[in-house]
């Protein structure tokens, strides 16, 4: 039967998409530790070179794409705290913003967004406040199976 045939087929595609997702998502991981060290060591070089005036090393954004149309605030928080492995900090969130903008962008203005949607939304925030500055998305909004298959769906229809 052709039908039982397509589903085969179907099966095959989604556990090659789970394969490859699973594999992205460790990369993801490893880019964040990645971004960590260089962190680390940035600190370190700035703490120790601050006389030789040397530069700061380069950062690896674990962002998978730059921001190339039109974003909230709030869709490039959720955008970078998708893309993250772990919590992050509101300095690394601005930061990312930044580096996908390719300009600078304003703390107040993103961590007063953030604030904004918790104090509207409540618990349907997809944001959550973990404590000082620290922010990641709610379980129900990372799932990146379903955020995946979205994409997935709207590429290809």
């Amino acid at each position: 039967m052709p039908n039982s045939k397509l589903q085969t087929i179907l099966d095959d595609l989604k556990g090659e998409r789970k394969t490859l997702y699973d594999q992205a998502d460790e990369i993801q991981k490893k880019i964040s530790e990645i971004n960590q060290a260089i962190s680390s060591l940035e600190y370190l070089v700035g703490s120790k070179s601050s006389s030789s005036g040397n530069g700061s090393l380069p950062q690896i954004s674990f962002g998978r794409t730059k921001f190339t149309k039109r974003r909230t605030n709030i869709e490039m928080v959720e955008a970078v705290l998708r893309d993250s492995a772990k919590p992050l900090h509101i300095s690394e969130i601005v930061k990312e913003i930044g580096n996908r903008l390719d300009k600078d962008v304003s703390r107040g203005t993103i961590e007063t967004a953030i604030s904004r949607k918790i104090k509207i939304a409540g618990d349907d925030s997809h944001i959550k406040r973990l404590g000082e500055g620290m922010y990641t998305l709610r379980r129900k909004e990372h799932d990146p199976e379903k955020e995946r298959g979205d994409s997935i769906f709207n590429e290809y229809g």
